[in-house]
């Protein structure tokens, strides 16, 4: 076996095994919010772990911060908050360069909020082209979908992506 083609199986190994993992986390997390026990803190160590797995793969450091009293959050709550969360996590390790990023997960009163920003290169959230694209459409009409608010900031210092709902969503 030549070094080349050493470093391609080795390369190729590394993809399965993310892969593998990825798809056993999808799993749990699919299982965890249907099945009605992603309550509290499983939920929030679940989403966490699923974070830092994505920025991992690219090495970027991830902040976890949970804030307020940790409370029940209804079954649609929890399926919006995950999905636009590692949607928005994916996005930043996959198009922002960003040095770091931070996930927030704010509970107030009767209400949930979650902020997901780096210190990435940013983008014109004016060019219609690149707001179009999948990942924030998906995000917004999740969002839509639960009557959430949904935010997104990005200038060359970063970008932020905030929801905010009802937790009886």
């Amino acid at each position: 076996m030549t070094q080349n083609e050493t470093v391609s199986a080795s390369a190729i190994d590394k993809v399965v095994t993310q892969m593998e993992n990825s798809l056993r986390e999808a799993r749990d997390a699919i299982q965890l919010l249907r099945s009605g026990e992603g309550q509290s803190q499983d939920f929030l160590d679940l989403l966490k772990v699923v974070c830092q797995n994505l920025a991992e793969s690219k090495s970027i450091p991830l902040q976890f911060v949970v804030e307020g009293q940790i409370s029940l959050l209804s079954a649609p709550c929890r399926d919006c908050l995950y999905r636009v969360v590692v949607e928005a996590v994916r996005n930043a390790v996959k198009h922002s360069g960003a040095k770091s990023i931070k996930v927030q997960v704010i509970y107030e009163s009767n209400s949930i909020r979650a902020r997901v920003s780096d210190n990435g290169c940013g983008f014109d959230t004016k060019n219609e082209n690149r707001t179009a694209s999948f990942g924030l459409k998906g995000m917004s009409e999740r969002a839509k979908s639960v009557q959430a608010d949904f935010r997104c900031h990005s200038s060359s210092q970063g970008t932020s992506v905030e929801i905010s709902m009802a937790r009886s969503r």
